[in-house]
């Protein structure tokens, strides 16, 4: 379920006891209005009618005694520093001091709330980031073709969830699977996934 613009890039959806809550967080009110001085007419952030909904979702999650954890994804990251690897470095106006953050602190496990997780991609790397104040932990992750690609694996419990990350090593030659990166041919090696 979305709201105005955001109908068809924000949405929740429970899968058994967990909520994701997935954000668009591309401002864009057309090519002839500058949002961001950097960014021209689109503006990375959350607010306005958008917000009320994040608020309003994140209040029933807490609210739904199914709902043991809440995961919240936009594809950049709020909190830095971030490693990055290829990336424009792209972040959240704002940052923690954006709306969006203070809305997901306010629901953060350390809160009273069930927000648990804040997932983004953007910077082709990984950095976990905990905020203590909200216990809320930020994963950004991606990998790009000319990298090994990786994966996070989350084990969830009633209690929490924890997450581990794997990579898959490749190489140019030798045998093995082929795996199809964005304009790169890769081929995985025989062997165990590194951890």
């Amino acid at each position: 379920e979305g709201k105005g613009q955001y109908d068809e890039g924000s949405y929740a959806k429970q899968t058994n006891n967990v909520l994701f809550l997935t954000l668009d967080v591309f401002k864009f009110e057309g090519t002839e209005v500058r949002l961001h001085p950097t960014f021209g007419s689109v503006d990375p952030t959350v607010e306005g009618d958008h917000l009320v909904w994040v608020d309003k979702i994140l209040r029933a999650a807490t609210a739904d005694a199914t709902v043991d954890h809440v995961v919240v994804q936009g594809h950049v990251p709020i909190l830095g520093p971030v490693s990055t690897y290829r990336s424009s470095g792209l972040t959240l106006t704002e940052g923690e001091n954006s709306e969006l953050w203070q809305v997901l602190q306010s629901h953060g496990t350390n809160a009273g709330g069930k927000v648990r997780l804040y997932l983004s991609g953007e910077v082709h790397t990984t950095t976990t980031s905990l905020d203590a104040k909200s216990g809320i932990v930020q994963v950004a992750h991606g990998t790009l073709g000319d990298k090994d690609p990786s994966y996070i694996a989350f084990d969830v419990t009633d209690t929490g969830i924890i997450g581990t990350e794997y990579s898959i090593p490749t190489s140019r030659s030798g045998s093995g699977s082929v795996i199809y990166q964005v304009r790169r041919l890769r081929v995985v090696t025989c062997g165990r996934l590194r951890h």
